[in-house]
Protein backbone atom coordinates (compact mmCIF):
# COMPACT_ATOMS: atom_id res chain seq x y z
CA UNK A 1 0.00 0.00 0.00
CA UNK A 2 2.75 2.30 0.73
CA UNK A 3 4.53 1.74 -2.94
CA UNK A 4 1.09 2.18 -4.10
CA UNK A 5 0.56 5.85 -2.57
CA UNK A 6 4.06 6.60 -3.80
CA UNK A 7 3.72 6.11 -7.10
CA UNK A 8 -0.07 7.87 -6.90
CA UNK A 9 2.45 10.83 -6.12
CA UNK A 10 5.14 10.21 -8.36
CA UNK A 11 2.13 10.02 -11.23
CA UNK A 12 0.46 13.31 -10.36
CA UNK A 13 4.21 14.81 -10.08
CA UNK A 14 4.71 14.20 -13.64
CA UNK A 15 1.30 14.77 -14.86
CA UNK A 16 1.69 18.81 -12.92
CA UNK A 17 5.34 18.60 -15.06
CA UNK A 18 3.54 18.07 -18.35
CA UNK A 19 1.06 20.50 -17.84
CA UNK A 20 3.04 23.06 -16.74
CA UNK A 21 6.18 22.40 -19.47
CA UNK A 22 6.02 25.95 -20.51
CA UNK A 23 6.72 27.52 -16.98
CA UNK A 24 9.37 24.93 -16.17
CA UNK A 25 11.57 25.77 -19.01
CA UNK A 26 10.97 29.27 -18.48
CA UNK A 27 11.95 28.68 -14.90
CA UNK A 28 14.92 26.84 -15.48
CA UNK A 29 16.22 29.63 -17.86
CA UNK A 30 15.94 31.64 -15.10
CA UNK A 31 17.71 29.47 -12.69
CA UNK A 32 21.33 30.23 -15.01
CA UNK A 33 22.60 33.27 -13.78
CA UNK A 34 23.26 36.62 -15.45
CA UNK A 35 26.93 37.49 -15.94
CA UNK A 36 26.94 41.28 -15.16
CA UNK A 37 30.53 42.78 -16.60
CA UNK A 38 30.56 46.15 -16.44
CA UNK A 39 33.11 48.36 -15.35
CA UNK A 40 31.67 50.87 -12.93
CA UNK A 41 31.10 48.09 -9.77
CA UNK A 42 28.80 50.35 -7.62
CA UNK A 43 26.30 50.45 -11.08
CA UNK A 44 26.24 46.48 -11.49
CA UNK A 45 25.98 46.45 -7.90
CA UNK A 46 22.67 48.35 -8.24
CA UNK A 47 21.53 46.61 -11.13
CA UNK A 48 21.86 43.14 -9.70
CA UNK A 49 19.83 44.33 -6.86
CA UNK A 50 17.18 45.90 -9.34
CA UNK A 51 17.05 42.13 -11.52
CA UNK A 52 16.86 40.56 -8.61
CA UNK A 53 13.86 41.93 -8.04
CA UNK A 54 12.47 40.21 -11.10
CA UNK A 55 13.65 36.65 -9.91
CA UNK A 56 16.97 36.80 -11.88
CA UNK A 57 19.93 35.51 -10.56
CA UNK A 58 22.76 38.05 -11.50
CA UNK A 59 26.66 37.34 -10.79
CA UNK A 60 28.44 40.17 -10.53
CA UNK A 61 31.98 40.01 -12.24
CA UNK A 62 34.68 42.54 -11.35
CA UNK A 63 37.48 41.75 -13.51
CA UNK A 64 38.45 39.30 -16.60
CA UNK A 65 39.72 36.59 -14.97
CA UNK A 66 36.94 36.42 -12.48
CA UNK A 67 34.76 36.28 -16.17
CA UNK A 68 36.43 33.55 -17.22
CA UNK A 69 36.17 31.14 -14.05
CA UNK A 70 32.45 32.14 -14.43
CA UNK A 71 32.17 30.76 -18.11
CA UNK A 72 34.48 27.49 -16.56
CA UNK A 73 31.67 26.71 -13.98
CA UNK A 74 28.45 27.53 -15.60
CA UNK A 75 26.98 28.69 -18.58
CA UNK A 76 25.07 31.73 -17.78
CA UNK A 77 21.43 32.98 -19.12
CA UNK A 78 23.75 35.64 -20.88
CA UNK A 79 26.33 38.69 -20.47
CA UNK A 80 25.74 42.01 -20.33
CA UNK A 81 29.26 42.96 -21.35
CA UNK A 82 30.51 46.84 -20.59
CA UNK A 83 32.56 47.58 -24.00
CA UNK A 84 35.27 48.62 -21.87
CA UNK A 85 35.07 46.45 -19.48
CA UNK A 86 38.57 46.01 -17.83
CA UNK A 87 40.10 48.58 -19.62
CA UNK A 88 39.38 50.54 -22.90
CA UNK A 89 38.01 47.95 -25.81
CA UNK A 90 38.82 44.87 -23.84
CA UNK A 91 35.06 43.95 -23.40
CA UNK A 92 34.78 43.19 -27.12
CA UNK A 93 37.79 41.23 -27.03
CA UNK A 94 36.88 39.67 -24.06
CA UNK A 95 33.42 38.62 -25.65
CA UNK A 96 34.77 37.39 -28.91
CA UNK A 97 37.21 35.20 -26.72
CA UNK A 98 34.15 33.62 -24.61
CA UNK A 99 32.42 33.18 -27.87
CA UNK A 100 34.79 31.31 -29.16
CA UNK A 101 35.61 28.89 -26.23
CA UNK A 102 31.45 27.48 -25.94
CA UNK A 103 29.99 24.98 -28.38
CA UNK A 104 26.75 27.34 -28.07
CA UNK A 105 26.99 31.44 -28.51
CA UNK A 106 26.30 33.19 -25.14
CA UNK A 107 23.79 35.45 -25.55
CA UNK A 108 25.86 39.38 -25.46
CA UNK A 109 24.27 42.55 -23.80
CA UNK A 110 27.06 45.17 -24.78
CA UNK A 111 26.68 48.16 -22.54
CA UNK A 112 28.40 51.61 -23.30
CA UNK A 113 28.47 54.58 -21.16
CA UNK A 114 29.13 57.10 -23.83
CA UNK A 115 27.72 57.16 -27.42
CA UNK A 116 29.12 54.86 -29.32
CA UNK A 117 30.62 54.92 -32.45
CA UNK A 118 29.90 52.27 -35.24
CA UNK A 119 32.83 50.80 -35.72
CA UNK A 120 32.45 49.57 -31.88
CA UNK A 121 29.02 48.40 -32.75
CA UNK A 122 29.76 46.86 -35.69
CA UNK A 123 32.27 45.14 -33.55
CA UNK A 124 30.16 44.02 -31.11
CA UNK A 125 27.80 42.40 -33.48
CA UNK A 126 30.97 40.40 -34.83
CA UNK A 127 31.69 38.96 -31.56
CA UNK A 128 28.06 38.03 -31.23
CA UNK A 129 26.25 40.99 -29.29
CA UNK A 130 22.72 40.85 -29.61
CA UNK A 131 21.43 44.19 -28.29
CA UNK A 132 23.24 47.36 -27.82
CA UNK A 133 22.84 49.78 -25.00
CA UNK A 134 24.08 53.18 -24.36
CA UNK A 135 24.06 55.86 -21.31
CA UNK A 136 22.50 55.77 -18.35
CA UNK A 137 21.46 51.81 -18.11
CA UNK A 138 18.46 51.44 -16.26
CA UNK A 139 17.30 48.07 -14.73
CA UNK A 140 13.97 47.69 -16.85
CA UNK A 141 15.58 48.41 -20.06
CA UNK A 142 18.14 46.29 -19.67
CA UNK A 143 15.49 43.07 -18.41
CA UNK A 144 13.79 44.11 -21.93
CA UNK A 145 17.03 43.70 -23.52
CA UNK A 146 17.93 40.10 -21.67
CA UNK A 147 13.99 38.89 -22.05
CA UNK A 148 14.20 39.86 -26.08
CA UNK A 149 17.78 38.07 -25.98
CA UNK A 150 16.67 34.68 -23.90
CA UNK A 151 12.99 34.21 -24.15
CA UNK A 152 12.77 31.43 -26.49
CA UNK A 153 10.31 31.88 -29.35
CA UNK A 154 10.63 35.97 -29.01
CA UNK A 155 12.79 36.84 -31.64
CA UNK A 156 12.17 38.92 -34.17
CA UNK A 157 12.30 37.95 -37.73
CA UNK A 158 15.80 38.62 -39.42
CA UNK A 159 15.92 41.91 -40.98
CA UNK A 160 18.39 43.16 -43.49
CA UNK A 161 18.92 46.86 -44.66
CA UNK A 162 19.64 46.75 -48.80
CA UNK A 163 22.19 49.76 -48.98
CA UNK A 164 22.53 50.06 -53.13
CA UNK A 165 22.35 53.20 -55.37
CA UNK A 166 20.61 51.39 -58.21
CA UNK A 167 17.06 51.60 -57.14
CA UNK A 168 16.09 48.43 -59.37
CA UNK A 169 19.06 46.19 -57.61
CA UNK A 170 18.01 47.06 -54.54
CA UNK A 171 14.17 46.00 -55.23
CA UNK A 172 15.44 42.60 -57.08
CA UNK A 173 17.22 41.63 -53.65
CA UNK A 174 14.65 42.95 -51.38
CA UNK A 175 11.93 40.38 -53.60
CA UNK A 176 14.28 37.39 -53.07
CA UNK A 177 15.33 37.90 -49.63
CA UNK A 178 11.39 38.75 -48.78
CA UNK A 179 10.44 35.19 -50.53
CA UNK A 180 12.84 33.95 -47.44
CA UNK A 181 10.78 35.66 -44.77
CA UNK A 182 13.23 38.28 -44.36
CA UNK A 183 11.91 41.81 -42.96
CA UNK A 184 14.20 44.21 -45.36
CA UNK A 185 14.60 47.89 -46.10
CA UNK A 186 15.66 49.51 -48.41
CA UNK A 187 18.56 53.04 -48.71
CA UNK A 188 19.77 53.92 -52.15
CA UNK A 189 21.83 57.01 -50.49
CA UNK A 190 24.46 55.16 -48.32
CA UNK A 191 24.86 57.90 -46.42
CA UNK A 192 21.55 57.61 -44.64
CA UNK A 193 22.55 53.92 -43.81
CA UNK A 194 24.78 55.34 -40.86
CA UNK A 195 21.85 57.50 -39.17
Amino acid sequence: EALDQLMQRLDSARLQHVDDQGSQSQSRARSKPLYLAIADRARSSYLASQLAFYGIQVEVLDDAAHLRDAFRERYPLALVMDVDFASEGQGLILSAEIQSGVETPVPVIFYSQDAADTMIRLAAVRTGGEAFLQGELDASELLEAIEGTTVAGSRELSRVLIVDDSRAQAVMTERVLNSAVIVTRIVNNPTLALR
